[in-house]
């Protein structure tokens, strides 16, 4: 169930967002009703939770005794970003009125984009009484010159370097509950993530499929496959792509 958390900046209930993925996933979304959250080890960024450069600075823990120096910089270095990377979870959306281009090309050039709102997303959680959820906005820093509050681990999860800002991100945290043993994900170890059910029904607002296909016979496929799992989502055919229209043409 989606909890609130002081680390998590929440948006507006009614702001738009998306995830773009394969047709592989989304059947995966159809047929389990759950939405994956991948631990941060398996993303494409190799640097995902590792902490800024300055954090390997002396300079940065100036009030720190001096024979807890290396024990910090150590934690900074290794510790931290293992736990990080190993013992959380995440489902990861675009905020964002509109489509991306960039987004449809790094992650779903030939597939759909799901659109629903923060409202709708937090709504939806809540069918595995195992995990609560948090949801909130990734903050976007430079890594040479910047530091973060290492003081609650959920912070290391929410910000990314200014490279990455173009995806504008959205991040849900799953840690499993305290009265489970507080153990996060490491009870799931051997595996890439979890699963958590949602009510798509609730979620999903509406479905686009790829700008990149020509004709219709690709949202055809899709809508049919919607409809297959008795599901009723508007199912449009992404028009990024289509031609300018001119006055008078």
């Amino acid at each position: 169930m989606y909890k609130e958390h002081k680390s998590f900046l929440p948006i507006e209930d009614n702001q738009k967002i998306w995830r773009f993925i394969d047709l592989a996933k989304f059947c995966d979304i159809l047929e389990t009703q759950s939405l994956f959250f991948i631990k941060p080890k398996y993303f494409t960024d190799p640097w995902e939770g590792h902490l800024p450069k300055k954090h390997f600075d002396e300079s940065s823990y100036g009030d720190i005794p001096r024979d807890m120096m290396s024990f910090s910089i150590s934690m900074a270095k290794e510790k931290m970003p293992n736990a990080t990377r190993n013992d959380f979870a995440v489902n990861c959306w675009h905020i964002n009125e509109f489509e991306s281009e960039a987004l449809w090309k790094k992650y779903s050039d030939r597939g759909i984009a799901i659109q629903t709102t923060f409202g709708k997303l937090k709504k939806s959680l809540g069918g595995d009484s195992n995990y609560e959820e948090f949801i909130g906005k990734v903050n976007y820093i430079d890594h040479n010159n910047d530091i973060v509050n290492i003081g609650n681990m959920f912070n290391h999860l929410l910000w990314k370097r200014k490279s990455f800002e173009y995806e504008n991100e959205l991040r849900a945290v799953i840690w499993q509950k305290a009265d489970m043993g507080g153990k996060g994900c490491r009870d799931f170890e051997n595996v890439k993530g979890q699963e958590i059910k949602v009510d798509l029904s609730l979620l999903i607002e509406n479905i686009y499929t790829s700008p990149f296909e020509d004709g219709s016979w690709f949202n055809e496929v899709v809508s049919k496959l919607i409809k297959r799992y008795s599901y009723s989502f508007n199912c449009y055919k992404s028009h990024l792509m289509d031609k300018p229209c001119w006055p008078n043409e």
